[in-house]
């Protein structure tokens, strides 16, 4: 078995024979995967190294790897003669050696793959194929998870031992700029912020190399003053303090029509990055801390 380094940030892919839905009698729906000879994982970037791991090896790391925050995985799978692709949180597995089969509980996201999941229950699902993110583990104790709820991006962040004055951020990129992102910044556990933000990467600006408001003067565009641009579309939902853990929630409309957002189709993916530091941060003021940063390049799978 081959083992990867113990602070990789790992995705895992896998391939079947046959796949089938079923729903549960306590609600929601188990999907098992049959004919797995193994599971293949790889590390996120920048570290470039894969290997091989038995279905019962993933069993019995789940909990380590994922704890509560279940990941998220999108099976590819041929129905009726039709290739088709479905997007779930994935939870609870379980491996049987005798038909080589994994199973595991999964959540829809989003309407696409909730309306599939319903009508292929029972079926057979001929030639599976699971992709499986990784939960992101980035800098200064922080934890990211996100969910889609109806037409709006969830983000969770989650700070162990939090700072006084500290900050965490969510860039859709590969790069800290340029880049559309989602910042918090927190000045002691009850004071946080949330912050719609957007990093030209220009040197010559005041506030380089940290990101500016999307409705900061430098960005305005009077010859294009429809209502989308220039709006700040990130919602601060929640924040709490509780045996040292910091969790806040954010919310940003998937599509917002604004030129410095990011607009988040369905069935999509995206590269981004997370990473959190320490001291004071606030958008449109210059802080070198940010380039002093560890930031984890990951997937989002909308």
């Amino acid at each position: 078995m081959s083992t990867p380094d113990a602070s990789s940030s790992l995705l895992f892919g896998l391939v079947g024979n046959h796949a089938r839905i079923r729903r549960r009698r306590s609600g929601g729906y188990r999907l098992s995967i049959a004919g797995i000879d193994d599971i293949r994982w790889f590390t996120d970037r920048p570290l470039r190294k894969e290997g091989a791991w038995s279905p019962e090896e993933l069993v019995d790391q789940w909990g380590s790897m994922f704890g509560l925050d279940e990941p998220n995985a999108q099976l590819s799978f041929t129905a009726s003669g039709k290739r088709e692709l479905i997007t779930f949180e994935m939870g609870n597995p379980r491996w049987t050696s005798k038909n080589n089969k994994l199973s595991f509980g999964i959540d829809p996201v989003g309407d696409i793959s909730k309306d599939l999941v319903t009508g292929l229950r029972q079926k057979r699902l001929n030639d599976p194929s699971l992709f499986i993110d990784d939960d992101v583990t980035a800098t200064g104790g922080l934890t990211l998870d996100y969910s889609v709820v109806g037409d709006n991006l969830v983000v969770d962040f989650t700070i162990e031992n939090p700072s006084t004055d500290g900050w965490a951020g969510l860039v859709f990129n590969e790069f800290i700029f340029p880049s559309d992102g989602i910042f918090i910044s927190w000045t002691g556990t009850d004071s946080v912020y949330a912050y719609d933000t957007y990093n030209p990467g220009i040197p010559a600006l005041d506030f380089f190399p940290n990101p500016a408001l999307d409705n900061d003067p430098v960005f305005l565009t009077p010859g294009l003053d429809h209502p989308p641009n220039n709006q700040l579309n990130v919602e601060l939902i929640s924040s709490s303090y509780e045996s040292g853990v910091l969790s806040v929630q954010v919310m940003r409309p998937l599509v917002t029509g604004d030129l410095f957002d990011l607009q988040i189709e369905a069935e999509a993916q995206y590269r981004a990055l997370a990473g959190s530091g320490e001291g004071s941060f606030q958008p449109g003021i210059a802080s070198p801390g940010l380039l002093q940063q560890d930031f984890t390049n990951f997937v989002i799978v909308v």
